[in-house]
């Protein structure tokens, strides 16, 4: 899997390793591969993003993908985690952890 997102959020530090976000917004595109390298999904996705006990950036939206442009025509839900860790690398050493969730229904197009 694949994407491009565009996102605007306020968080509540510059401090990475403890900011978290009070509100915001993501939009995005992403794709998937088969084993072979070739795209087979295309779709779009819009999420509202905040914070939770367990993740400092938490976002909850839909997606969509059309038939014209993918072997499916679906849409679902998708939730994302992402939390930064520290490797203790620099005074901001680290990077960003996202899990990602994705709820389908969808039809497989010829």
């Amino acid at each position: 899997m694949t994407g491009r997102q565009s996102t605007k959020e306020q968080f509540t530090s510059e401090f990475l390793p403890i900011a978290n976000v009070k509100r915001g917004k993501a939009k995005g595109q992403f794709q998937l591969s088969n084993l072979a390298g070739e795209v087979q999904v295309n779709g779009k996705y819009k999420m509202k993003v905040s914070s939770t006990d367990a993740c400092q950036i938490y976002g909850e939206g839909k997606w969509k993908s059309k038939a014209k442009n993918s072997i499916i025509d679906g849409k679902g839900e998708i939730t994302v985690c992402t939390n930064f860790v520290v490797t203790g690398e620099g005074p901001l050493g680290g990077f960003f952890l996202t899990q990602v969730s994705v709820t389908v229904n969808a039809a497989l197009v010829d």
